[in-house]
């Protein structure tokens, strides 16, 4: 059995296993179990992750490598909020590690018509180098920007967030502390009902590119097709990427993360697989995957440590 520990304590389970790995080539899957109380959102940047519970107000930061973390301090408490998202990243400009958390508030609702749910957003940014939050101030036109999945990612080598929206993506720039939106390049019916119809992965780092999977409309029906989102003197345009998912990937119901080397890692009808696009191969595993799986990130081991890491025991 596991203890559980009140308040976001660190601890580990006494059934042995601190940690859940899948090694899959190059790429570290890592799914942690240093904490004793759920966790909800997982990030990971430079070898460090950032883990938070479900109202992001327990948050801690740190290097599963070398077992050091620390407890951050609590960010403004927000009793009505209904979601919150968190995204991590290195400002390398400031050199800086920061975290941007966003809530979600619910002010109004049509039980008849999903798209006339508003909810107001609110946004902090951490500093490690200043161990402290602060608001941020989100402009007018995006005060009630509808951000669709709890899910970030920020690119490697790059101090921009990127959050998936309804219609749109979202981005924010950690040295600027700037929001912008980037309309997606397929349009689809409004509602939101269809919107597992549409998009079809979280944001992804796909080659060093924001990527999305849309499911395009076709007379034999609907065809996966993938979009990075690039910058070319200075302008912003989506390029749909020249290869095929094949028969095999529209098996798939949404795409968790590119591993690189043409490999995506995907859940699937009956559990979680291995897709490759390059060799047009699937391979199942984890076919009664735990819930662990949705505490899992894209992770490089390094010996990455801040100030106020403490040693886990």
């Amino acid at each position: 059995m596991t203890k559980q520990r009140k308040g976001g304590e660190l601890g580990h389970s006494e059934d042995g296993e601190l940690r859940y790995n899948l090694q899959f080539n190059s790429t570290l899957l890592c799914v942690l179990e240093f904490f004793n109380w759920p966790i909800e959102i997982v990030c990971s940047c430079n070898g460090l992750v950032c883990v938070a519970d479900r109202a992001a107000e327990v948050v801690y930061l740190g290097n599963p490598v070398t077992r050091q973390f620390k407890k951050l301090p609590p960010p403004s408490e927000q009793e009505d909020c209904e979601e919150f998202l968190l995204g991590f990243g290195f400002d390398d400009i400031s050199n800086d590690y920061k975290i941007l958390r966003i809530s979600k508030e619910l002010e109004q609702e049509d039980e008849e018509d999903d798209d006339t749910m508003m909810y107001a957003l609110q946004a902090e940014l951490y500093s490690a180098n200043g161990d402290s939050w602060k608001q941020i101030q989100i402009p007018e036109t995006l005060e009630y920007f509808p951000i669709s999945r709890v899910v970030c990612v920020n690119l490697k080598g790059s101090r921009v967030l990127y959050f998936e929206g309804s219609h749109e993506l979202l981005s924010f720039d950690l040295h600027e502390e700037v929001f912008r939106v980037y309309p997606y390049p397929i349009s689809y019916p409004t509602s939101l009902r269809q919107k597992n119809q549409r998009i079809k992965s979280f944001v992804l780092d796909f080659e060093g590119s924001v990527a999305l999977i849309f499911n395009e409309s076709t007379d034999d029906g609907s065809v996966p097709s993938l979009w990075t989102l690039n910058e070319v003197l200075g302008n912003w345009s989506w390029t749909k990427e020249e290869f095929n998912l094949d028969d095999s990937f529209k098996e798939i119901q949404l795409t968790r993360l590119y591993m690189g080397d043409g490999q995506f890692f995907s859940r699937g009808v009956g559990g979680y697989i291995f897709y490759d696009y390059k060799k047009k191969h699937v391979k199942k595993i984890l076919d009664h995957a735990p819930l662990l799986v949705w505490k899992l990130t894209d992770y490089t081991e390094t010996l990455v440590s801040l100030e106020g890491f403490e040693q886990l025991k």
